[in-house]
């Protein structure tokens, strides 16, 4: 089999970064080639430092670059280029890296714009850093943000730098790609990766990137205190977390040469450095004998980023927008709050809690993972997913509605909220709505302002237009209430074909004749849209026990209708990969730090239990009536092919692993190109299980159960 028809495509590379600790770019090469093993490294990110590297140095790093076929980058070469220069990598630079290397120069890598939305105010008293302007509005802000970005491509581009990257720990990513970045990396440690990586990979496809990356800032946010071995138990886990989102080049950014954190510093030889270095072999081995399938984990739902949203995902300020001076109105409010409530669906409900039906399926969403869509995508990234859901600010235009329009009348299902058709971008002054409220087509309604506020519950008065959604209805209207946590104000909305879904109440018996629609449905062409008449957004206290009624129910329903399915425990994250049309790998991570953890893997056919070391991961194949489950991740499975009496795959080896198969029908022979190999049974029930040793083609001969 050639290179080219092989199965096993490394989709994934890892690679170093150096120099952020380093004092002499002299020695990059002798510190590379002392604590790294030759061949391991697929790229080089080199953190350029305010002191001018010497003209021989450039024409050193390259040479040894090429000379090893290893990818690289540069960091930081425009934010510490020094007194009187613009960048580090000039045109007489760039143009020896690109003779001598070719396209394994990767580019140049800047670092931390969306900072300018998130640092607090006293960061930006640092010489060299960008100010925040005042600005009129949330629409003012984000373009300011989109022209800064723009300025700097536009240097890397007069240079000839081959292409801008962008390292990021905010959720901004649409604005830097919108200004011209061509690729994205996370942050990821220096606030959720989970977060992070959905709102990267949602604004690589809306912007069609061809892939993205983890930057993995663990010296300094991986935990406070050095010495702490759960700091070295995340490190592991931030790696893993990075493949099974669909990273496709990993690094590290410090540590492995020295740490310097938190006013300690130890040397590259102590136990914390080696560990560090210890971490990134173990990962970086594994990524060169498993095969990721190419492309990114299945998503269904998306999380809409609104027009002009500022929310930046970052616990290190709560200013929208940095507007500091501005007032209270750009303090963190209801909108960016709203986004907290995605954290809050990663939790398993409490067992005395009511609205829970049939099973808990909302401690991930399906098939493991979701997007952070922003709404610039087109409408054919947009119908990629089967659910869109509004949260945080937007600021609602004829475009915008239009392509909603057409993605729910093809099909899709649309969740929003009254604030959400808001056309003012203006923090604090009265929103004017859409086509004056007049939203009947779309949501069947038109929406006449705001009504009194009622300090009441909530209560669901019918089951939604989609089967599927299990909200806790109350038939005849006799119950308690729901969710009463403080005085709600509802739009004065006019029914003009919308349903009610659920109402405002304040007694077990009923509600009152003038109790206000919180929830409304409008089927309209073959999708469904939904609109919460709140005036306030979704996050918004009053509203938030409805508004997590609805995720929770619009995510069970999309876990239940999974072709995959991962039932476990809320310390488990998960992702599936297709590879055919019905043949998927499934990557389960544990993320809890002291114990094991069982799963349940599911296709449409059968299922299996699964065990999950504390911070371990383990991988799952699967194909119509076949689970496939090695025993340790040394192994890749690629090429499944099925037959009347025969099942098939390829194998990748690395060390000798016990695999074992969940099949429909009865396994009577297992053989490879070398002979028949032993098979262990499970008593009489169809699970076999056979010890690889090497590489090649695996048949499996199988019989009908009688």
């Amino acid at each position: 089999m050639s290179a080219s028809d092989s199965p096993f495509v490394r989709t994934v590379l890892t690679g170093i970064e150096i120099g952020e600790h380093e004092a002499s770019c002299e020695q990059y090469i002798a510190l590379l080639e002392r604590y790294f093993h030759e061949g391991h490294i697929d790229f080089i990110v080199i953190f350029l430092n305010k002191r001018t590297v010497p003209r021989h140095v450039w024409t050193e790093w390259v040479q040894y670059f090429a000379k090893h076929n290893i990818s690289f980058a540069f960091l930081y070469s425009q934010d510490k280029m020094g007194a009187g220069k613009e960048s580090q990598l000039t045109s007489d630079i760039v143009n020896e890296l690109k003779a001598i290397a070719g396209s394994l120069f990767l580019g140049d890598m800047v670092g931390e714009w969306g900072g300018i939305a998130a640092w607090q105010e006293g960061n930006f008293t640092s010489p060299g850093l960008l100010a925040p302007e005042q600005v009129a509005d949330m629409r003012s802000a984000s373009r300011g943000l989109v022209r800064h970005v723009g300025r700097q491509v536009a240097l890397n581009e007069r240079n000839g730098v081959p292409a801008t990257w962008a390292v990021d720990a905010t959720v901004l990513y649409r604005y830097l790609f919108e200004g011209g970045v061509n690729f994205g990396i996370a942050e990821a440690m220096a606030s959720d990766p989970e977060l992070l990586f959905a709102a990267l990979r949602g604004a690589s496809r809306a912007y069609r990137k061809s892939g993205w990356g983890s930057h993995i800032a663990h010296e300094w946010y991986g935990g406070y205190k050095n010495d702490d071995p759960l700091k070295y138990k995340r490190l592991k886990l931030a790696y893993y977390q990075s493949f099974l989102a669909g990273a496709s080049l990993i690094y590290p950014e410090s540590g492995h040469f020295g740490i310097y954190s938190y006013g300690e510093h130890y040397e590259p030889e102590s136990w914390q450095a080696q560990a560090y270095r210890a971490s990134w072999n173990q990962f970086s081995s594994f990524t060169r004998y498993h095969a990721r399938p190419e492309g990114n984990p299945i998503t269904t739902i998306g999380f809409v980023q609104g027009a002009d949203d500022g929310w930046t995902g970052w616990w290190g300020g709560a200013t929208v927008w940095n507007q500091f001076s501005a007032g209270e109105d750009w303090h963190y409010g209801a909108a960016e709050r709203s986004w907290e409530l995605i954290g809050h669906m990663r939790r398993r409900r409490e067992w005395q809690d009511p609205t829970v039906f049939t099973t808990d399926a909302t401690t991930s969403a399906s098939y493991g993972q979701y997007d952070l869509v922003p709404i610039e995508a087109p409408l054919s990234i947009m119908k990629e997913y089967q659910v869109l859901i509004f949260l945080g600010w937007n600021t609602m235009d004829e475009d915008m509605y239009d392509k909603l329009k057409r993605y729910v009348y093809e099909g899709g299902k649309l969740f929003m909220a009254v604030p959400h058709l808001n056309t003012n971008s203006a923090r604090g002054d009265a929103p004017a709505l859409f086509r004056d409220g007049d939203v009947s087509d779309l949501f069947g309604c038109r929406v006449h302002g705001a009504d009194r506020k009622r300090n009441w519950g909530i209560k669901f008065v019918r089951e939604s237009h989609h089967k599927g959604y299990a909200y806790p209805v109350i038939g005849n209207g006799i119950g308690d209430p729901l969710g009463a946590e403080g005085p709600v104000e509802c739009a004065s909305v006019e029914l003009m074909g919308a349903d009610v879904i659920a109402r405002l109440s304040d007694r077990f018996r009923g509600w009152p004749e003038d109790s206000p629609p919180l929830l409304l449905e409008h089927r309209y062409g073959d999708g469904l849209a939904a609109l919460i008449t709140s005036w306030d957004f979704p996050g918004a206290p009053t509203v938030r026990k409805l508004t997590e009624i609805i995720l929770r129910a619009v995510v069970a329903d999309e876990v239940r209708h999974a072709r995959i399915q991962v039932t476990a425990s809320d310390s488990v994250r998960y992702a599936v990969y297709p590879v055919k049309t019905d043949q998927h790998v499934v990557y389960v991570l544990n993320t809890d730090y002291a114990v094991a953890h069982q799963a349940i893997v599911a296709n449409t056919t059968m299922e299996t239990l699964i065990a999950v070391e504390s911070c371990g991961m383990r991988i799952v194949y699967s194909a119509p009536e076949l689970l496939i489950v090695p025993e340790s991740n040394e192994i890749t499975i690629a090429a499944i092919r099925m037959a009347d009496d025969r099942m098939q795959f390829e194998a990748a080896v690395h060390r000798p692993t016990r695999v074992t198969i969940n099949s429909c029908k009865k396994i009577v022979e297992a053989r490879t190109e070398e002979g028949p190999i032993a098979i262990c049974r499970d008593g009489e029930h169809a699970n076999a299980t056979i010890e690889l040793m090497n590489s090649g083609c695996v048949t499996l001969l199988t019989e009908r159960f009688e």
